[in-house]
């Protein structure tokens, strides 16, 4: 946030739009008679944030010495990948150069992974191709989304982990699916919700505010190893500095043992963002968030139905919750999925409870192993150690048969 300043252009003064008439024109344009369905709106609005972020990034100018030198070369790398310079703008470059500390070769190395990531996994098109229908199923059991921004302007992103179980989520997805629902959020958040929170904010806002709710958490210690390489296993490669800072309410005695076990997978950068509440957060979170932008599960006044409107996403980008972030929330998108797609996603859940329950089969079978070989082992040495030890009472016995015949040869005892 600190290597971020804008500024306009002396040439654009009279033609770049400020970020209050950006609002107010999208408002007038999205709610105008003229426009008879909610695409044609988000048509209209589209065109809208793309024309302020042109010259938003235009005139964004980045304080770092080493991001002046290195960026010609990332915009290089950019040309010849032929990418959309509006999506992969200076700012986006920007993070995979810091995240690897403005060395050129590594943040080069790092993009050009991105990509290939991007494309085997047809991210670029995610936002339109993926369906996570069983959404509402998943949202009861794992209340999770955006709700609003804190007092930096960045989207406040929250999870709510209560009634989730491995066992309870993986009877209703597969980890697959899951991480296409991760990408999608990624990838929405990227679009739409951080240039609308800039906007908002009158300012770059290129990060989150994160928060977990602990209470009650039935996830065991390798359950939640197991959540966290979920999402760290892409994130942090492919989504870099895009988490501001991390906080976890209402965590339980158990949260250092959680701590303890998911910290070795999380580099220095990470861990120095993420700090572990116990139950009085209130005023903390309240440092950082106004409290009619904090839900009131979490002590605050904006109203979540206790996490149930966290699927809406409300903010800046979706003031009242009734816009179609996600094509899941496109009821005519879910009438047209299929018999033999709901069927196809229970064949999937079934093969992957199968595959994961033969895998922990597998690891258990391995401890099993490993414990009879330190049996075996403990057995050994102590079989060892007792042949030792007779072996030396042995020789200390013969030791002192040879001092007594030589005591005797010394005192010249007739035999």
């Amino acid at each position: 946030m600190g290597c971020v300043d804008s500024r306009s252009q002396q040439n654009d003064v009279k033609t770049a739009p400020t970020p209050q008439s950006m609002l107010h024109r999208m408002e007038l344009l999205t709610s105008a008679t003229t426009l008879q369905s909610e695409s044609d709106q988000e048509t209209v609005f589209n065109k809208e944030l793309d024309r302020f972020l042109f010259y938003f990034n235009q005139s964004s100018i980045i304080k770092n010495e080493a991001y002046q030198k290195n960026i010609q070369e990332m915009n290089r790398l950019r040309h010849e990948n032929n990418l959309d310079s509006q999506f992969f703008n200076n700012q986006y470059l920007y993070r995979f150069m810091k995240a690897r500390h403005f060395d050129m070769q590594k943040s080069i190395k790092m993009f050009k992974d991105h990509l290939h990531w991007r494309k085997e996994n047809k991210v670029d098109t995610i936002l339109k191709d993926f369906v996570f229908w069983e959404s509402d199923e998943v949202q009861e059991i794992y209340p999770h989304g955006y709700h609003k921004t804190d007092k930096e302007g960045r989207p406040i992103y929250i999870e709510i982990f209560k009634n989730v179980t491995f066992n309870d989520l993986y009877n209703l997805t597969t980890q697959e699916r899951m991480k296409k629902h991760y990408y999608q959020n990624y990838e929405q958040l990227i679009n739409k919700m951080l240039p609308c929170a800039s906007i908002a904010a009158n300012k770059y806002v290129g990060q989150t505010l994160t928060i977990l709710d602990a209470k009650d958490m039935k996830l065991k210690p390798m359950e939640a190893k197991n959540f966290v390489q979920l999402v760290t296993s892409f994130s942090e490669s492919n989504y870099p500095e895009i988490m501001g800072k991390l906080y976890v309410v209402n965590s339980p005695l158990l949260a250092q043992v959680f701590w303890k076990v998911i910290s070795v997978m999380l580099n220095e950068t990470i861990k120095s963002k993420i700090c572990i509440l116990g139950k009085d957060y209130k005023q903390k979170l309240l440092e950082n968030i106004d409290k009619e932008n904090l839900p009131e599960f979490l002590g605050g006044e904006s109203d979540t139905q206790n996490g149930a409107l966290l699927r809406k996403n409300i903010g800046p980008w979706n003031d009242f919750g009734k816009k179609i972030m996600f094509p899941h929330e496109d009821e005519r998108i879910l009438r047209n999925i299929t018999q033999e797609e709901k069927d196809q996603l229970k064949q999937d859940i079934f093969n992957f409870k199968n595959k994961r329950q033969s895998v922990q089969e597998r690891a258990s079978q391995r401890n099993s192993v490993n414990q009879r070989q330190s049996i075996i082992k403990i057995q050994q040495n102590e079989a060892n150690n007792s042949l030792n030890k007779s072996a030396n009472d042995n020789i200390k016995n013969i030791d002192y048969s040879i001092n007594i015949l030589d005591n005797l040869e010394k005192e010249q005892i007739p035999k």
